[in-house]
């Protein structure tokens, strides 16, 4: 167990209790009044306590805290947790703004994204647990979404938005099956 005591408030928490789950929203407060809002998209258990993986949701940009305190306690700057309504995100949704900010890393690193192309389909490797096939995928959608799919016509492929299908990675067998047969 371990206990943070927050200067000022004298407010004590306990960091190993988990007070947010994935695709939670929370949001962060910080100078002059800025306020920005995050998703949790991964909650780290480091034995004696917990760390809150984030994402924000304007700038796509990964951030961590170790700390969020509840919205009815807001006292500073900090990540605060609506702990009387929660708001949630979809949790394709999120996997999606993973892909993003994985994406703008890759981009600002100049690190090429591994793709293979089948055929006419070039197959991405999108976000640590999702894959995008990009292509003319139109004669072939019923066959996509039966695998599990989804289409999104604003997907980020190459600096580019572009229409695509997500995948979770434990369809990647199936679809690489199914995208060299046709």
């Amino acid at each position: 167990m371990s206990k943070v005591t927050v200067l000022f408030s004298g407010k004590t928490y306990d960091t190993s209790k988990q007070v947010l789950s994935e695709n939670q929203i929370v949001t962060g407060y910080g100078y002059g009044m800025s306020k920005e809002r995050y998703v949790v998209y991964r909650v780290e258990n480091r034995g004696d306590s917990l760390i809150y993986h984030l994402i924000n949701i304007e700038t796509r940009e990964f951030t961590q805290t170790d700390l969020p305190r509840p919205l009815s306690e807001k006292f500073g700057i900090g990540m605060y947790y609506n702990d009387e309504t929660p708001e949630f995100m979809d949790a394709f949704e999120v996997l999606l703004l993973q892909g993003e900010a994985e994406y703008k890393v890759q981009a600002e690193t100049n690190t090429a994204t591994p793709e293979t192309v089948t055929g006419d389909f070039v197959i991405a490797d999108y976000s640590q647990m999702a894959l995008a096939v990009f292509g003319d995928t139109r004669p072939i959608k019923d066959e996509l979404k039966a695998l599990g799919g989804r289409f999104n016509p604003r997907l980020t492929h190459n600096g580019e938005k572009q229409a695509g299908w997500i995948f979770s990675k434990s369809k990647e067998q199936a679809l690489r099956n199914l995208l060299t047969i046709k």
